[in-house]
Order: structure tokens, then sequence, then C-alpha cells
């Protein structure tokens, strides 16, 4: 994922959301109709089979502040909706992956486990992975803020080779990285590590898969336990995320009958909602729905349920990665003028002309896009899932489609 493309493509969308007026906490009929139909307009001239979008308004406690809008079906066939009832049951057809978003609920986790002293994020790699010593003096807090070095596991041979339906183990991944001797995007002249710690930035799955071992060696439970009991489903101790779901070693029955198929058009269209998230484990491996994506972008900020209040801090300490300036400075509290995009613990900030900054995070990879938003000013969350259709990325008119939308909120 080029994530400062990314965020760049997406300035337009976060100046218009922070350029929203103060909402009621329900919208009206004919706003919601407004909506509906340039969600619909979008989807149509960009032949994306479907997709979904959801506002969480001020005054978050009313159920009503959560607006959701779907258009489009589940599937190229057309049959089924996007949203629909399952038979039998009231959940809906409406989850989708989710992406590089997973990291912040691995970066979540680690603040929890900080917190409670189960470990430091000042904690060095050596303590945990012996068996990675050219990695030792990495520590935990780099691995959350891509500042570590280590190089990506998905630039290899053996990775890029791979069929889809390869079932990747937790140390292979990292096993690819840590024995790696060819190039990659950040070493021309290749190698386990590319820069020294905590002197420049680079956005690797590695540094992810490695956090998600020490949640395993810290906890004794797997992954999959640990992000079940804290965070994830109706019977963890957050209890509000119950469409969000981490699946790294495939859907079960249960959850692929709720999966929106998600395709990219190259030379043809393909599916790639059975392809194994194996390779993606703590990196992206999660599967929602944009109601739970709000949900999540106003728990990391407005509460203390997810982020403790020691730990924000840390969370929200940022280094540069805006392409228009060195790409790296020391920590800063807050985006400037000489620096307008900046990366926390798996979270970013940006800041818009006038001078108001958003937080959020956005995955994407063949077949899907998800995005989730927060802006501070107007207490308004955002979040929109599709599959990419005829364009692989996020369309340029995605700016037009968010323009229509709050010019109908203000």
């Amino acid at each position: 994922m080029n994530i400062v493309k990314t965020i760049t493509r997406l300035s337009v969308v976060a100046l218009l959301l922070c350029s929203a007026n103060t909402l009621s906490m329900e919208l009206s009929p004919q706003t919601k109709e407004k909506i509906q139909g340039a969600l619909e307009s979008y989807r149509v001239a960009n032949n994306i089979t479907g997709a979904q979008l959801s506002v969480s308004l001020p005054s978050y406690e009313h159920s009503d502040s959560i607006a959701t809008f779907y258009s489009g079906y589940t599937t190229t066939e057309n049959l089924t909706p996007i949203g629909s009832l399952l038979e039998s049951s009231n959940e809906k057809v409406d989850l989708l992956s989710i992406g590089s978003i997973t990291k912040s609920f691995i970066t979540a986790v680690i603040l929890q486990l900080d917190k409670e002293k189960k470990l430091s994020t000042n904690d060095k790699l050596s303590q945990y992975f012996p068996d990675y010593p050219d990695w030792g003096n990495v520590t935990i807090k780099e691995l959350l803020n891509m500042t570590s070095g280590i190089a990506p596991y998905m630039d290899t041979t053996q990775y890029e080779s791979a069929p889809p339906t390869t079932q990747w183990t937790k140390r292979k991944l990292v096993d690819l990285a840590y024995n790696n001797i060819q190039p990659n995007r950040c070493s021309n002249v290749g190698g386990n590590t590319c820069f020294t710690p905590g002197t420049s930035w680079f956005y690797s799955n590695t540094n992810t898969n490695l956090a998600g071992l020490i949640i395993e060696k810290v906890t004794g439970k797997t992954l999959k336990q640990e992000l079940e009991l804290r965070l994830l489903g109706k019977h963890s101790k957050l209890h509000a995320l119950s469409s969000t779901f981490f699946v790294p070693d495939g859907d079960s029955a249960k959850i692929y009958k709720r999966m929106v198929h998600e395709y990219d058009e190259n030379d043809r269209i393909t599916d790639y909602t059975s392809f194994n998230l194996s390779w993606a484990r703590a990196g992206g491996a999660m599967v929602s729905n944009s109601r739970d994506l709000v949900r999540w972008g106003r728990l990391l900020f407005n509460t203390n349920k997810v982020i403790p209040k020691s730990e924000f801090n840390d969370f929200t300490m940022l280094h540069c990665i805006d392409e228009n300036s060195t790409r790296y400075t020391k920590p800063i509290n807050r985006v400037s003028a000489q620096c307008n995009i900046g990366f926390g613990l798996n979270i970013m900030q940006m800041r818009m002309p006038d001078g108001n900054v958003v937080w959020g995070y956005e995955g994407d990879w063949p077949g899907i896009q998800a995005q989730f938003w927060y802006l501070p000013n107007t207490d308004i969350v955002v979040s929109l899932q599709q599959d990419t259709g005829k364009h692989g990325e996020l369309p340029a008119d995605i700016m037009t489609l968010f323009k229509q939308i709050y010019k109908y909120l203000n």
C-alpha cells in the first residue's frame, strides 16, 4: 500500500469533512435520500459492484447518530443487494476486508498490554526474538510507527511467486523478510534491514506481524483469541464491534455468507473474496462493515475504552511522512505547514489548508478499499468500503462524492 499517495489523494475528502457544520444527531429523510443518490451515482459510474458508507454524527450515544447507506450488490450476478438480511437471521451481507486498518487493532492491544505492565513499547526485539539478532535493537514502538527499518516480506521472490491459496504461517512471513538478500522497495542493496532503527520511515507489514507474535508470547493466547477477548464481537470486553472479525486462516462458513464479493478489474474481473488472508495476518486479515468502522474511529479518540489514557500521547506522537518534506523528523505532536502528513502508532494525521486536522487510516489491496476518518473539530466520523471496480484503486471522482455528501450535511 502506498500510504502517502493514498492520503494525498484523499486530502480533498478530509478538507470537505473538516468544513462540515455542526450536525444534529439524526439526518432528515430528505438528506438521507440525497446521500443515497450520490453514493448510487458514484458506484455506477465507476463499475463498483458494491459500496457502503456510514456517518457517525455528534451525540454518538444515540443509536440514530450513525447513518449507513448501501449501493449495489454482493456479487456481479446482481442478485443480492449489499446490506440484505440473511435468511432466518438479523445479520446483513455487508462484510468486506479492511486491509491495513487491521493494524490499528494490533496497536490497541499492544498499548493495553503496556498499561497492564505486561510489556513496554520500549522493549527491544532481542527480548522476544533472540533468533532474529539483526533486528535486536528495534523497539516495539518502532514496529508500530514504521521506523524500525525492517524489510518487507512482500518484496521477496518466494512471496511474490506463491499462489493466492498459499497458507502462510505466522513465522514463515517474518522468516521471509529476515532471510531476504534481494533488493526491495526500501533498500537497493537488499538484506533484511533498510536503515538504522529510528532514523527513517518505511511502511512494512513485517512490523505488524512481529507485533502480533509479541502479543501471543506475552499473553499465551493466539492473536485471534486476544483480539476477541478485548475488542471483537459481542462477548469481548469492548462489546461494541459485533461485525468485525479476524480471519487469518480463512473465513468460517458463517462469516463467508456475510461477505460482499471483492472484485478488481484488470484484463478480466477477478473475485478476491476467497483468497487466503494468511498472507497479511496481523497486517491486514480483518473483515468488517462501515458501521463498525465509524464506531472504531470514534472509540479510538472519544473514549478510554480502546486506547488507555496513559498511552494516548504515544499513540498520537507523529513522524512526518509528507512527500514534500524530508519524510522523517523527530517526533512531533501535530502536523504543520512544514509537514502536512504524520504517522503515529498505526494511525495517521493530516493537516488541511485551513489548519484543521483529520485522523484516520485506510486499507487497500486488489479487490477492496476501506477507510475511516475522524474530525475533531466537527466530531464526525465517516467510513467508506467498496470493491475496487474498474480502477483498481480509489476513483478520482470520490472527491465529487464527498463534496455532494457534505453539501447535504450542511
